[in-house]
């Protein structure tokens, strides 16, 4: 019976937190979320999320008109560097998409050749 009060008791505890204000950590998949979890990485963890995510960016816009001229043996970190470089002088567009923000971003780095 006491074992059946304590998982009660943990499960009320844990499903009450959101209620309480303590807040969730923010999502990658805007700008504030992914300043506030790769602007300044805690851990290793933490920065392999950040470089993994721009991965995936990367690889999900290959066939991105506005992305076709970049440079073919730009790296991952190098796009990472990029993206919260534009993060870190351009606080007002955090709100954003982080997708939207890593397009403008290159873009402005790497500008095409017209």
């Amino acid at each position: 019976m006491r074992l059946v009060l304590l998982a009660l008791a943990l499960a009320m505890g844990t499903f009450s937190w959101p209620r309480l204000g303590i807040a969730q950590q923010p999502t990658v998949s805007t700008g504030n979320g992914f300043w506030a979890q790769c602007g300044n990485p805690v851990d290793k963890t933490a920065a392999l999320m950040c470089i993994a995510y721009v991965y995936g960016l990367a690889d999900g816009m290959v066939a991105h008109p506005a992305l076709k001229c970049l440079p073919a043996k730009i790296t991952y970190q190098q796009r990472l560097d990029i993206l919260l470089k534009y993060l870190r002088e351009h606080p007002e567009v955090r709100h954003m998409p982080t997708s939207a923000i890593y397009v403008v971003s290159l873009l402005e780095a790497l500008p095409c050749a017209e």
